[in-house]
């Protein structure tokens, strides 16, 4: 059921059946989109402000999009789209994060694909990339052990995540703690998501140790 009162946009998908369907459902956005590109500006001066939009999936190049009049914060499954003197205090993303978190906790426990179906792996492995996504968002703020934290829960989610152990990976390849970096991206690249970043590091972490 559509909900009248927010804006969600499927940006990974857009195409022209997809961008027909967003403008009947909400017709304010045709100004938007053309020929699947998306106007991240206006977009941002036209709902941001009234907490309407919403991304889904998100990428972090969507950061740089905004012309720095909105950012992108975690917001549960979602990313939220707020204008830049409205963003909340990190902290405060943290406790929603963390709260809505907990639902998923409850409903799967770890590697519940194991035991699942097709499907259920595949909503585990988006549930883990959200988390991962947030690392990476605490991780750009400076909060280091908040995202080396998300990113632990995004691999012990979905044994299909890999980039959250490429992530992790990097964090101890900068500290200089070079077969803690291994270690993880090794295990990476024994996950079923293919992730090219996992071997182009790893080459540089055995460089350091003189392999």
């Amino acid at each position: 059921k559509l909900r009248p009162d927010i804006t969600i946009i499927q940006l990974g998908q857009l195409s022209p059946w997809y961008e027909k369907q967003l403008v009947g459902a909400h017709p304010e956005l045709d100004p938007l989109i053309s020929n699947t590109k998306f106007d991240f500006p206006l977009a941002c001066k036209l709902f941001a402000s009234e907490n309407r939009l919403y991304i889904y999936p998100w990428f972090v190049d969507f950061d740089n999009s905004w012309n720095k009049k909105c950012e992108n914060i975690p917001y549960g499954m979602v990313t939220k789209v707020v204008p830049t003197d409205k963003v909340p205090n990190v902290e405060e993303i943290k406790k929603f994060n963390d709260f809505e978190f907990k639902k998923y906790e409850t409903l799967f426990p770890p590697f519940a694909y194991k035991s699942g179906s097709t499907r259920t792996r595949q909503a585990l492995f988006d549930i883990a990339e959200h988390i991962n996504t947030r690392g990476l968002y605490y991780q750009r703020k400076g909060k280091v052990d908040w995202a080396i934290s998300e990113y632990q829960k995004a691999t012990n989610f979905s044994y299909d995540e890999s980039y959250s152990l490429s992530n992790e990976g990097a964090i101890y390849f900068y500290q200089g703690k070079y077969q803690k970096a291994i270690y993880l991206m090794e295990e990476g690249t024994k996950r079923s998501q293919i992730n090219p970043k996992l071997y182009y590091a790893l080459g540089f972490a055995y460089g350091k140790l003189g392999n």
